[in-house]
Protein backbone atom coordinates (compact mmCIF):
# COMPACT_ATOMS: atom_id res chain seq x y z
CA UNK A 1 0.00 0.00 0.00
CA UNK A 2 1.57 3.53 -1.04
CA UNK A 3 2.23 5.81 1.56
CA UNK A 4 -0.37 9.34 1.19
CA UNK A 5 1.21 11.70 -0.95
CA UNK A 6 2.11 15.12 0.41
CA UNK A 7 -0.92 16.50 -1.32
CA UNK A 8 -3.03 14.67 -0.26
CA UNK A 9 -1.10 15.39 3.77
CA UNK A 10 -2.07 19.37 2.86
CA UNK A 11 -5.11 18.93 1.85
CA UNK A 12 -6.03 16.58 4.94
CA UNK A 13 -4.57 19.30 7.07
CA UNK A 14 -6.42 22.14 5.59
CA UNK A 15 -9.78 20.24 5.86
CA UNK A 16 -8.94 19.47 9.86
CA UNK A 17 -7.84 23.15 10.03
CA UNK A 18 -11.31 24.55 8.76
CA UNK A 19 -13.16 22.27 11.18
CA UNK A 20 -11.04 23.05 13.67
CA UNK A 21 -11.51 26.84 13.09
CA UNK A 22 -15.44 26.27 12.48
CA UNK A 23 -15.64 24.30 15.68
CA UNK A 24 -13.92 27.59 17.65
CA UNK A 25 -16.78 29.51 15.91
CA UNK A 26 -19.49 27.56 17.50
CA UNK A 27 -18.06 27.26 20.72
CA UNK A 28 -17.80 30.80 21.05
CA UNK A 29 -21.46 31.04 19.83
CA UNK A 30 -22.88 28.92 22.38
CA UNK A 31 -20.42 30.17 25.38
CA UNK A 32 -21.89 33.38 24.32
CA UNK A 33 -25.13 32.39 25.06
CA UNK A 34 -24.85 30.50 28.36
CA UNK A 35 -22.53 33.69 29.68
CA UNK A 36 -25.20 36.13 28.46
CA UNK A 37 -28.19 34.30 30.85
CA UNK A 38 -25.76 34.45 33.64
CA UNK A 39 -25.11 37.63 33.51
CA UNK A 40 -28.41 38.67 32.61
CA UNK A 41 -30.32 41.90 32.85
CA UNK A 42 -27.84 44.58 34.32
CA UNK A 43 -28.56 46.45 37.76
CA UNK A 44 -26.14 48.79 37.44
CA UNK A 45 -25.38 51.90 35.15
CA UNK A 46 -22.30 49.85 32.92
CA UNK A 47 -23.46 46.93 31.40
CA UNK A 48 -20.97 43.80 32.19
CA UNK A 49 -22.59 42.76 28.85
CA UNK A 50 -20.57 45.04 26.81
CA UNK A 51 -16.99 43.52 27.48
CA UNK A 52 -18.46 40.17 26.95
CA UNK A 53 -19.46 41.05 23.39
CA UNK A 54 -15.93 42.53 22.95
CA UNK A 55 -14.33 39.53 24.24
CA UNK A 56 -16.59 37.60 22.00
CA UNK A 57 -16.42 39.64 18.92
CA UNK A 58 -12.44 39.50 19.02
CA UNK A 59 -12.06 36.17 19.57
CA UNK A 60 -15.04 34.94 16.56
CA UNK A 61 -13.89 38.04 14.25
CA UNK A 62 -10.42 36.24 14.12
CA UNK A 63 -11.59 33.04 13.61
CA UNK A 64 -13.31 33.81 10.77
CA UNK A 65 -10.72 36.38 8.91
CA UNK A 66 -8.87 32.91 9.08
CA UNK A 67 -12.00 31.06 7.47
CA UNK A 68 -12.03 33.72 4.97
CA UNK A 69 -8.99 32.92 4.02
CA UNK A 70 -9.58 29.38 3.18
CA UNK A 71 -11.78 31.22 0.54
CA UNK A 72 -8.70 33.08 -0.56
CA UNK A 73 -10.40 36.54 0.73
CA UNK A 74 -7.92 38.55 2.38
CA UNK A 75 -8.70 38.94 6.42
CA UNK A 76 -10.31 41.97 6.79
CA UNK A 77 -13.48 40.88 4.20
CA UNK A 78 -13.74 38.08 6.68
CA UNK A 79 -13.75 40.93 9.92
CA UNK A 80 -16.11 43.00 7.48
CA UNK A 81 -18.77 39.82 7.66
CA UNK A 82 -18.50 39.57 11.00
CA UNK A 83 -19.55 43.15 12.08
CA UNK A 84 -22.20 42.24 9.24
CA UNK A 85 -23.66 39.54 10.75
CA UNK A 86 -22.85 40.13 14.42
CA UNK A 87 -24.38 44.12 14.33
CA UNK A 88 -27.84 45.30 14.67
CA UNK A 89 -29.58 45.43 11.40
CA UNK A 90 -28.95 41.20 10.63
CA UNK A 91 -30.33 41.06 13.79
CA UNK A 92 -33.34 42.93 13.17
CA UNK A 93 -33.68 41.43 9.78
CA UNK A 94 -33.86 37.67 10.59
CA UNK A 95 -36.08 38.94 13.63
CA UNK A 96 -38.98 40.11 11.06
CA UNK A 97 -38.38 36.94 9.34
CA UNK A 98 -37.88 34.49 12.01
CA UNK A 99 -40.91 33.70 14.61
CA UNK A 100 -40.79 35.88 17.90
CA UNK A 101 -38.43 34.40 20.48
CA UNK A 102 -36.86 31.60 18.24
CA UNK A 103 -33.06 33.45 18.56
CA UNK A 104 -31.44 33.90 21.62
CA UNK A 105 -29.97 36.62 23.61
CA UNK A 106 -27.87 38.62 22.47
CA UNK A 107 -28.87 37.55 18.89
CA UNK A 108 -32.25 38.86 18.84
CA UNK A 109 -30.92 42.36 19.26
CA UNK A 110 -27.83 41.44 17.65
CA UNK A 111 -24.48 40.89 19.77
CA UNK A 112 -22.85 44.36 18.94
CA UNK A 113 -26.45 46.32 19.38
CA UNK A 114 -26.95 49.64 19.96
CA UNK A 115 -26.35 50.25 23.82
CA UNK A 116 -23.34 47.86 23.41
CA UNK A 117 -21.96 50.17 20.42
CA UNK A 118 -22.29 53.06 22.49
CA UNK A 119 -20.79 51.33 25.49
CA UNK A 120 -17.99 50.78 23.45
CA UNK A 121 -17.54 54.35 21.35
CA UNK A 122 -14.19 54.87 23.36
CA UNK A 123 -12.77 52.07 20.97
CA UNK A 124 -13.88 53.48 18.31
CA UNK A 125 -12.37 56.57 19.12
CA UNK A 126 -9.25 54.82 19.35
CA UNK A 127 -9.29 52.48 16.63
CA UNK A 128 -8.12 54.76 13.89
CA UNK A 129 -5.00 56.28 16.20
CA UNK A 130 -3.63 52.39 16.67
CA UNK A 131 -3.94 51.71 12.92
CA UNK A 132 -2.41 54.27 11.86
CA UNK A 133 0.07 54.27 14.19
CA UNK A 134 0.88 50.46 13.57
CA UNK A 135 0.73 51.98 9.56
CA UNK A 136 3.39 54.19 10.40
CA UNK A 137 4.99 51.84 12.09
CA UNK A 138 5.58 49.57 9.41
CA UNK A 139 6.83 52.01 6.75
CA UNK A 140 10.37 51.68 5.55
CA UNK A 141 12.12 55.01 4.83
CA UNK A 142 14.70 54.22 2.16
CA UNK A 143 11.38 52.07 0.33
CA UNK A 144 9.35 55.20 0.23
CA UNK A 145 12.57 57.21 -1.17
CA UNK A 146 12.94 54.76 -3.84
CA UNK A 147 9.02 54.98 -4.82
CA UNK A 148 9.04 58.71 -4.14
CA UNK A 149 8.21 59.75 -7.78
CA UNK A 150 5.71 57.03 -8.01
CA UNK A 151 3.79 58.38 -4.65
CA UNK A 152 3.96 61.86 -5.78
CA UNK A 153 2.05 61.32 -9.09
CA UNK A 154 -0.60 59.10 -7.44
CA UNK A 155 -1.57 61.28 -4.37
CA UNK A 156 -1.24 64.46 -7.63
CA UNK A 157 -3.55 62.63 -9.81
CA UNK A 158 -5.60 61.94 -6.84
CA UNK A 159 -5.90 65.36 -6.04
CA UNK A 160 -6.38 66.68 -9.45
CA UNK A 161 -8.96 63.97 -10.52
CA UNK A 162 -11.01 64.13 -6.91
CA UNK A 163 -11.07 68.68 -7.36
CA UNK A 164 -12.29 68.32 -10.79
CA UNK A 165 -14.84 65.83 -9.76
CA UNK A 166 -16.30 67.62 -7.21
CA UNK A 167 -16.14 70.68 -8.31
CA UNK A 168 -17.56 69.68 -11.64
CA UNK A 169 -20.74 67.90 -9.70
CA UNK A 170 -21.35 71.02 -7.77
CA UNK A 171 -21.18 73.06 -10.80
CA UNK A 172 -23.53 70.70 -12.60
CA UNK A 173 -26.24 70.69 -9.44
CA UNK A 174 -25.49 73.95 -8.48
CA UNK A 175 -28.34 75.44 -11.20
CA UNK A 176 -26.55 74.76 -14.33
CA UNK A 177 -29.09 72.25 -15.72
CA UNK A 178 -32.20 73.56 -14.00
CA UNK A 179 -33.78 69.83 -14.80
CA UNK A 180 -31.37 68.39 -11.89
CA UNK A 181 -30.45 71.11 -9.99
CA UNK A 182 -31.24 70.99 -6.11
CA UNK A 183 -33.57 73.77 -4.69
CA UNK A 184 -31.04 74.68 -1.55
CA UNK A 185 -28.51 76.22 -4.39
CA UNK A 186 -31.27 78.30 -5.74
CA UNK A 187 -29.70 81.92 -5.84
CA UNK A 188 -26.36 80.33 -4.89
CA UNK A 189 -23.20 82.32 -6.81
CA UNK A 190 -21.43 79.94 -8.85
CA UNK A 191 -18.05 80.92 -7.59
CA UNK A 192 -19.66 79.65 -4.21
CA UNK A 193 -20.76 76.53 -5.53
CA UNK A 194 -17.37 75.54 -6.95
CA UNK A 195 -16.06 76.81 -3.27
CA UNK A 196 -17.84 74.39 -1.95
CA UNK A 197 -17.19 71.45 -4.47
CA UNK A 198 -13.59 72.40 -3.51
CA UNK A 199 -14.44 71.89 0.54
CA UNK A 200 -15.86 68.00 -0.48
CA UNK A 201 -13.11 67.60 -2.70
CA UNK A 202 -10.58 68.18 0.18
CA UNK A 203 -12.69 65.92 2.32
CA UNK A 204 -12.44 63.24 -0.55
CA UNK A 205 -8.88 63.42 -0.69
CA UNK A 206 -8.41 63.24 3.59
CA UNK A 207 -10.58 60.00 3.28
CA UNK A 208 -9.00 56.91 2.06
Amino acid sequence: MSAPSQGEHGRGHERVDVVRKVAIVVVLLVGLVLLHRVVGTPTEAIDPRGLLALGFVVLASYAIGELAEIIKLPHITGYLLAGLVLGPSAAHQLGALLPAGMLPAPFDQGVLNEAVIGQLGVLDTLALPLICLTAGGELDLPQIRKTLKTLASIIGSQVVLLTLTFMGFAWVIGGTFPAIALPAFEGVPTGAVLALGGVLASLAVATS
